[in-house]
């Protein structure tokens, strides 16, 4: 489970009994929420929707893909804006490995995302994207539920609908 409005994720066994926690690089750590009150109805709403840290994420075998929704300390204001940012977290050494990015395609931001052993199968708009993620990321069986895998991406493959 990857928390939504902060920077954390949680590995749970398949009787969903806590395995481990882990942190994103991002830096929000509790829910970014403004309240309101409205005296009227002497009631308390949302003032303004919850900051997103994480928009959605993916696991497969080892690891598990973020797509960030906060501009890194470290990166490119002009990259950002052009891509969406996947970053990437080896779940069995609870750590950050690396980030890589999914350009847009004309004003359309990823949507949604997949990952197939060592393919990263991407929405957006109305475009698929398949990216090759390399050998780091092919499955050897290590444990009946832990595998191993590793690498950046490589040929971007555009398939329009």
């Amino acid at each position: 489970y990857t928390y939504r409005y902060r920077n954390q994720y949680i590995v749970a066994n398949d009787s969903l009994q806590l395995q481990r926690l882990g942190k994103t690089i991002d830096t929000i750590s509790q829910a970014q929420i403004q309240v309101g009150t409205i005296a009227s109805k002497n009631q308390q709403k949302l003032a303004a929707p919850a900051l997103k840290v994480n928009k959605s994420s993916a696991t497969s075998g080892n690891y598990l893909f973020v797509n960030s929704k906060l501009l890194g300390s470290k990166e490119s204001l002009v990259l950002w804006k052009q891509s969406s940012v996947i970053d990437v977290y080896d779940l069995v050494k609870n750590r950050y490995e690396f980030s890589f990015y999914v350009e847009d395609i004309g004003k359309s931001k990823l949507r949604t995302f997949q990952v197939f052993n060592d393919t990263f199968i991407g929405l957006i708009g109305n475009h698929i994207v398949r990216y090759q993620l390399g050998d780091r990321f092919k499955q050897t069986q290590i444990s009946p539920d832990l595998t191993v895998q590793k690498s950046k991406p490589k040929n971007n493959t555009r398939i329009s609908g």
